[in-house]
């Protein structure tokens, strides 16, 4: 099991862990600050000790995987320091919160659920269960998320039970 410092923080941007397990290029860790793939978006990348983290994925155990260029080096029980590529972390982030802000607005206006998503750094899809496509609402939609945007608000985060 990984320890996920980005629960608690999102905005670690660096940390100390100690290497579990070590399998070919993918490396499991005691703790991360690494967000993995899932539910739409992208992994984190960034470096272990000078070692670049080519991607980050769920694993087996509530183990967090990363995908790193070359394990060489890097051993099982020893030290890492792990340091995010920021930038691309924050823009992700960024875009996730005005995802679900735009769903919200959707789902508000329309009753429409999310069906799918992709959000990456630069740019984001979002799929809706909407009846009809209307071009205008779409457009309207998308003014009062970027007007609630220019709030700037400020974001809670929490989770909620799955029904």
């Amino acid at each position: 099991m990984t320890k996920k410092l980005f629960w608690d923080d999102a905005y670690f941007k660096e940390f100390d862990a100690r290497i579990l397990s070590v399998d070919g290029n993918q490396v499991v860790l005691d703790q991360t600050a690494f967000n993995p793939r899932g539910g739409g978006l992208v992994g984190d990348i960034g470096t272990l000790s000078n070692v670049k983290v080519l991607d980050t994925v769920k694993g087996t155990n509530d183990s967090i995987v990363h995908l790193v260029e070359s394990a060489a080096g890097l051993g099982t029980g020893s030290s890492v320091h792990g340091n995010l590529d920021w930038d691309r972390r924050h823009r992700i982030m960024r875009m996730h919160t005005s995802a679900h802000l735009l769903s919200s607005i959707f789902n508000k206006e329309t009753g429409a659920l999310i069906t799918g998503n992709q959000i990456e750094p630069d740019k984001s899809r979002i799929d809706f269960s909407l009846e009809n496509f209307d071009r205008e609402k779409m457009l309207l939609h998308c003014k009062q998320a970027n007007e609630a945007i220019a709030k700037n608000p400020p974001v809670k985060t929490y989770f909620m039970q799955r029904e």
